[in-house]
């Protein structure tokens, strides 16, 4: 004869007691995912971040560079002026130091030769440089070939950060900077530059 043995069902826990429960197992893995979370959103915000900034540059550089291509316009202006003066190497600029604070004898004239009218030319487009780039400098130099004829090469510099306070130029040792046809360095250290050819 076979005996029966009464099953035992364990009583159902309440709602409430099993949602209780199944957030205790998970409170470890909730605080896990919150920190990557966090993580992902703290990458985001410098990604944008990085992205304002190199975009504020960028627009610095641009604004900079068109004020540079300004005084260039400027300067082939006076030239035509004083065509034989430029012809005369007196537009020449050989060195990045900057323009005399004191003005020159030949700016305070009212009749003045080419070559006082190029000196005053010269010294008033670099301090306008000055006032315009920061650390704005430059450089101008007749080229004269069979081919291209009377030209002028004018390399514009400014600073590239704005807050150094560097007084010496040095040239840069890099391969992504203007050379002349010699392969000689002509932007200075820690500046940009920018290159224009003038026909006189």
């Amino acid at each position: 004869m076979q005996t029966l043995t009464p099953s035992y069902k364990a009583p159902k826990l309440p709602a409430r007691a099993r949602s209780a429960a199944a957030l205790k197992n998970q409170r470890g893995l909730s605080l896990l995912e919150s920190l990557v979370a966090l993580l992902v959103l703290a990458l985001g915000i410098l990604g944008l971040v990085a992205a304002q900034t190199r975009t504020l540059v960028e627009t610095r550089t641009t604004n900079s560079r068109a004020a540079a291509i300004r005084q260039i316009v400027d300067l082939g202006e006076r030239i035509k002026l004083n065509r034989s003066a430029a012809l005369a190497d007196k537009y020449n600029i050989n060195a990045w130091g900057v323009a005399a604070n004191d003005t020159p004898d030949e700016c305070t004239k009212n009749e003045k030769t080419t070559e006082e009218a190029a000196i005053c030319d010269v010294w008033q487009w670099r301090k306008s440089l000055e006032r315009t780039l920061p650390q704005g400098r430059a450089t101008i130099e007749r080229i004269s070939t069979s081919t291209d004829g009377n030209q002028l090469r004018i390399i514009v510099a400014w600073q590239l950060n704005e807050k150094a306070n560097s007084n010496s130029i040095q040239t840069l040792d890099s391969g992504l900077t203007i050379k002349d046809e010699n392969g000689n360095m002509l932007c200075p250290n820690q500046y940009i530059c920018h290159l224009q050819y003038l026909e006189i």
